[in-house]
């Protein structure tokens, strides 16, 4: 029986190894592997800033980031500020075609070039549901 049970498992050793063989035996194929590259996305223009971007908006083909907590307005390659937007913003977002900046002391919304508060209360997320 110990000789029976050796045999088999000699066997199933051995063709245990006959599976990771290419069992369709495909000579030709229609698709070469490509060289594992790393990945480098298209960048067509670096602004070096001193301090972190919070966030990013765009509205009506203008670039809006906050850093420090201050919005700051993409021209001709440079930040420049906002300074009629409010203060201690803690995020910018783009809703429903329209520039939000929520602050602990209330949300502001950019109605062309003015910023107007909306509300007093604490915000700090926005989403867009059903198209509202």
């Amino acid at each position: 029986m110990k000789q029976f049970f050796a045999l088999f498992i000699s066997l199933a050793m051995v063709s245990g190894g006959a599976g990771g063989q290419d069992l369709f035996g495909v000579s030709k194929r229609l698709w070469q592997p490509q060289k594992d590259e790393v990945y480098l996305q298209e960048v067509s223009e670096k602004i070096p800033t001193d301090k972190p971007v919070q966030s990013v908006a765009e509205l009506d083909g203008k670039c809006y980031a906050l850093i420090s907590n201050k919005v700051y307005v993409l021209d001709n390659g440079e930040l420049k500020p906002d300074h009629s937007a409010p203060s201690e913003i803690q995020k910018i977002q783009k809703e429903n075609n329209l520039l939000w900046a929520l602050t602990f002391n209330g949300i502001y919304l950019l109605d062309g070039k003015e910023w107007q508060k909306i509300d007093d209360k604490k915000y700090i997320d926005l989403c867009t549901l059903n198209g509202a």
